[in-house]
């Protein structure tokens, strides 16, 4: 399954001759790359299998404790920081502007098929290293507590983005001339009303299912179980959030909840 998640996207952008990535400046098969490759669940697999590689793994790990010599932390996220950046700007070129664009068909094939899952490992990486106790001044950022109240919506935000953005374009009366400036406030406008939208859907949704699952997965003759959990993602999941922290050379310990804030991303790629 890993293996055909990376496979089908490649030979659909190879048959079809589609871009390797939802580029729009000078590309005259975005429809048509959008309809058989961005929306369709078997090219968006390989996030979600990944997401699953790293849960299992850290649930048959469970407590115990996970020795990672020095060499193995600085490989792992050497190639954490190198795969992510080269997802980010790998389309740079196709997305010049004023530039003739034409695709080599091992470009298109490579990072058409893997963008999506290496970005999801590089991700993988930090929640794993954090998880464990190795995320240093990244495990200290992420866990912070000022992040704790919007990565608990994260999912549902990723969910309302969009709908803002298409009702912020469909209100749009004017021109919009694209600038960096522009862009910055563009996005920071959508942030900023994708976040309410995100609470009330939260609100109205995914707590009252994540109260209902508690209730009908009880079982009979015990008393009532506590509430679930719900990790920095939003989701019901101790696998990949367990309320503990490990330390190098030292036992577990409460209070933690690094990592997480990125859990969502495996569910909801960005790409």
């Amino acid at each position: 399954m890993s293996i055909t998640s990376v496979v089908i996207p490649a030979v659909i952008i190879y048959i079809y001759d589609l871009p390797p990535g939802d580029f729009l400046l000078g590309n005259n098969k975005v429809t048509e790359y959008y309809a058989r490759v961005y929306v369709a669940p078997w090219c968006r697999a390989s996030p979600y299998v990944i997401g699953i590689w790293l849960g299992y793994f850290i649930s048959k790990q469970g407590s115990d404790e996970l020795s990672l010599k020095k060499w193995q932390l600085v490989a792992g996220w050497t190639c954490a920081a190198f795969a992510s950046l080269a997802v980010l700007l790998g389309g740079w070129s196709y997305n010049t502007p004023f530039t003739a664009m034409k695709y080599d068909p091992v470009t298109q094939v490579l990072y058409g098929s893997l963008h999506r899952a290496v970005w999801a490992a590089a991700l993988a990486w930090v929640v794993f290293t954090c998880h464990y106790g190795y995320g240093g001044l990244v495990n200290d950022f992420l866990s912070y507590p000022l992040w704790q109240p919007l990565s608990r919506l994260t999912y549902t935000m990723y969910l309302t983005a969009i709908c803002v953005q298409l009702v912020v374009a469909a209100s749009a009366r004017t021109a919009f001339y694209f600038s960096h400036v522009n862009k910055i406030i563009e996005t920071c406008g959508t942030v900023f009303f994708t976040i309410p939208a995100a609470l009330l859907l939260s609100l109205a949704v995914e707590a009252p299912v994540l109260r209902a699952e508690a209730l009908l997965l009880r079982r009979p003759g015990r008393p009532e179980a506590a509430p679930p959990k719900v990790n920095l993602a939003g989701q019901a999941n101790e696998a990949f959030a367990p309320e503990v922290e490990l330390h190098e050379g030292e036992g577990i310990k409460e209070g933690s909840q690094a990592g997480p804030i990125f859990i969502s991303l495996f569910s909801c790629p960005l790409f």
